[in-house]
């Protein structure tokens, strides 16, 4: 919240964001090697990084712009029947709001 409000030390927050690039640009080059983030086989590795890149889009769009292998993804992801159920479990109208990753560091590096 504080960081929403612009309460929040800047320094932290450009790590943050920084290593979440690092992480987009990865998972992007992982996808050139097929339709999953380990290639041919969808696998809890999609799941787990989707459940973190899920608000991106809301919370930093510039850094999924220019990421069109991500974006496909994601799309896809959506689509499936397991995410769409699973999302549905907490009745939220926006479930990308539900979580919002913050600047813990070590979790992008």
């Amino acid at each position: 919240m504080r960081a929403y409000s612009g309460d929040y030390p800047q320094a932290p927050v450009a790590e943050s964001r920084r290593k979440v690039g690092i992480a987009v640009k990865r998972i992007e080059a992982a996808l050139a090697e097929g339709p999953w983030v380990l290639g041919k086989e969808y696998s809890l590795t999609d799941i787990d990084a989707y459940a973190i890149c899920r608000s991106l889009p809301l919370i930093a769009p510039d850094l999924v712009d220019g990421h069109p292998r991500l974006v496909d993804w994601m799309a896809r992801m959506q689509q499936r029947t397991a995410m769409r159920k699973a999302l549905a479990v907490g009745n939220w109208q926006r479930p990308e709001t539900a979580f919002a990753p913050g600047p813990e560091h070590a979790r992008w590096g």
